[in-house]
């Protein structure tokens, strides 16, 4: 099924959306950078079916921080803001308020994120980040675990034999606690090959 969007007038997208329930309603927020650089959220509107072509009810969350990645729920809730929703930016991670701007970041990053997946890594009760990213437009040979700690995220990087294409979460060996699984390209014998 497609849905229309109405972006409003004099927005073209820049990014591509990310959709996160970061609004007040049932349906989630379409979450982009539009062509000047600003990075807004456009409320969706219905309940059990949800719809962008209305007018659109806008909502600025920054000014040239990139583009948006995703988004994490916050478990527990971020002190300083009680926000309940992180979202990943370029740059790094964000709190994402009840209303206004992105404020507050969890985390900055030192080189842009590409994708995110999230789950409780540590089995500490909280939700954790694992992050690919990229260098020069390219992907990276890293996965960068965020570790929920404090009022932020700690980064543990673990490196990988080729660049990250592709990640997944999952309990994979049994024991509870989620893991993390992906595909890297490496060129062996002058191919490129897929290995997981």
């Amino acid at each position: 099924t497609e849905l229309p969007v109405n972006l409003g007038a004099g927005r073209t997208p820049g990014s591509r959306p990310v959709l996160a329930p970061i609004g007040a309603g049932a349906c989630p927020s379409l979450v982009f950078r539009d062509g000047p650089g600003d990075v807004i959220a456009l409320a969706g509107t219905g309940t059990t079916t949800c719809s962008y072509a209305g007018a659109p009810s806008v909502r600025t969350l920054s000014m040239n921080l990139g583009d948006p990645v995703g988004w994490a729920p916050l478990s527990p809730p971020d002190p300083g803001s009680n926000a309940t929703v992180a979202l990943a930016m370029q740059v790094g991670v964000f709190a994402v308020p009840a209303t206004g701007p992105l404020v507050k970041q969890l985390y900055v990053a030192d080189r842009p994120i590409a994708s995110i997946q999230y789950a409780d890594f540590d089995d500490d009760n909280d939700i954790d980040i694992v992050a690919s990213s990229t260098i020069g437009g390219e992907l990276v040979e890293d996965i960068d675990v965020l570790s929920r700690f404090g009022m932020g995220f700690t980064r543990f990087r673990f490196d990988t034999e080729g660049p990250v294409d592709l990640m997944t979460i999952g309990d994979y060996d049994g024991n509870g606690i989620s893991d993390v699984a992906y595909v890297q390209t490496r060129v062996i014998g002058g191919a490129n090959r897929y290995e997981l």
